[in-house]
Parts: C-alpha cells; structure tokens; sequence
C-alpha cells in the first residue's frame, strides 16, 4: 500500500484505499514452470476530487522555486509549463517468511510489491525537473503442505521413514529421484514425496525473487527516467504505473523455465541421496 507521510501545509481529502491486485496465482512443485510464481500488486490509486475542489498535496516551498509534495494525491493545477524531464531515485527492500495460505499443489512462493515514501520535488532551476524518491518493497512469503501431498501423497522423510515398507520402497525410491530430463532434476512423485526437500526448493526461490525484485526496481527507475511531466498530476499518474511496470519486469522473469530448472537442479542431489538411501536399505531386507 502506499504509505505517504504528509508535511504541514494545505489539506487534501484521504486518498481511498487501494485494494491489493492479484495479477498472478501459481501451485509450485508440480505443475509447469509458469504456474510456479505468485506475485501481487498494491498500485496507488487517485484521490477523488471533489466538485469544485482542488485536490492538493501537501507541500513545502523551497528556494529557486522548488516544492516538494507528496503522494498518492492526485494534484490539480499545471505547475509546469512544459514537459519536464523526470529522475527518479527509487530504494528497494525485501522480506523474506514463511506465511500466506497452504499452497494447492506442493509449495508456492509469493511475492508483494509495495511502494511507501513516495515524494515529488518540482526544481525550476537550473534545468526543470519533477525529482522522484520513493521506495519498492517485495514482501516475499514461502509454503509448503503441511499434511499429505496433493492427492494424498505420503511424505518420506528419511530412509528410516516407518511408512516405508519391503511392498513400497521401490516406489517410493522411484518417486524421490529426480528426473533429469524434467526441468533440470523434478522428481515424479506419483505416490510419495519429501516436505523438507519441498521447502528447500521454496526458500531456492526465494533468493530468486528478491534477486529479481530488487533488479525490476532498478528497471522501474530506468523507465521514469526517461519519462516527461508537465505537471504533478502527470508524475502522479507515472508513479502509478510504476508497480504495474514492476511486475511486467519480475513476472516475465521469475516464471520462466530457467527459474524452474536452478531450483531443480539444486535440490537433486538431496532428493538422489535419499533415493539412493532407501534403496539401498530395502535391499539389505531392512524394511517390514
């Protein structure tokens, strides 16, 4: 949500409150590599202006005509004659938890992108310019199934797991161990699998989306510079494109194949170890 800090100066009506919008709902672990990802959007939205009524930032005037306001309040009133060059300084942040609703399929990470801290400063001199600073954040949650898999599938936690039998073992060993030519290592899991190599593979993911988020930040900052304003509510309406422009960028990226198959191919050799494991104790007569 956007969280913009008023200074004193002229009141303006509450922006209403922008509600989150899901642009992307994905099941990780199982399905294809572009239903792995979940992202979702808080976009600022403009304040109603009233008949009549001027809506205005609160502002602050500085030397050399400069003044400095905030948003998400729409802005009335042309301050520019001209289009003026936009620079945009944006800071980036993320977090990452374990949280959020169980998945439908074996784990799900998704990301929420914020914007807080938004303020505009219109520089008359020496050149005209709208300076932007407001900061990105990408609130990154994991999950897996905390009970049996999708369809009822068993979790194997170990070669010593009491689920195993002399009647299952062999199953379950080939349920566990990945398949290579399947997006670089995903196990096929046809009646069993393994929780904690599930959430290894999530929290895989999540270095990725705060990698990826922190680098659509960047992207986004790229595009306002090269954007033109010719008054506050010009530079308002970029600002709220910005996070729609955020998830173009990190969408695109984080739901590719490439995504799928680094997280994959990380968590194979502990899901061939455990194959491998239990194997081996099944032939030795171990299990009842």
């Amino acid at each position: 949500m956007i969280d913009s800090k008023q200074k004193p100066g002229r009141k303006s009506p509450a922006p209403p409150t922008p509600a989150a919008a899901p642009v992307a709902a994905s099941t990780a672990g199982g399905g294809s590599a572009a239903e792995e990802r979940e992202v979702t959007l808080t976009i600022p939205a403009a304040a109603a202006e009233p008949d009549g009524a001027e809506v205005v930032g609160a502002e602050a005037t500085g030397p050399d005509g400069e003044e400095t306001f905030t948003l998400p309040d729409r802005v009335g009133g042309a301050v520019a004659t001209s289009e003026d060059a936009v620079t945009a300084a944006l800071s980036k942040a993320h977090s990452i938890a374990r949280g959020g609703s169980a998945p439908s399929g074996y784990g799900v990470t998704r990301s929420n992108v914020s914007v807080t801290g938004i303020t505009v400063t219109h520089r008359t001199a020496p050149t005209p310019v709208f300076e932007v600073k407001a900061k990105l954040t990408n609130t990154i949650t994991w999950q897996v199934r905390t009970g049996a898999g999708p369809g009822g599938k068993t979790h194997i936690g170990s070669e010593a797991d009491p689920t195993l039998t002399a009647a299952n073992y062999v199953t379950a060993a080939s349920d566990l161990t990945p398949d290579m030519s399947d997006l670089n290592g995903r196990p096929p899991r046809s009646t069993f699998w393994a929780r904690d190599l599930t959430e290894r593979h999530e929290k895989f993911h999540t270095g990725d989306h705060a990698t990826e988020g922190g680098e659509s930040t960047g992207k986004v900052q790229t595009w306002l510079n090269t954007q033109t304003a010719a008054s506050k509510a010009d530079v308002n309406a970029l600002i709220a494109g910005g996070p729609g422009r955020w998830n173009g960028y990190f969408f695109t990226t984080v739901s590719s194949v490439t995504m799928e198959e680094r997280a994959y191919g990380d968590g194979a050799p502990s899901y061939k170890a455990r194959a491998k494991a239990i194997k081996k104790r099944g032939a030795a007569g171990k299990y009842p």
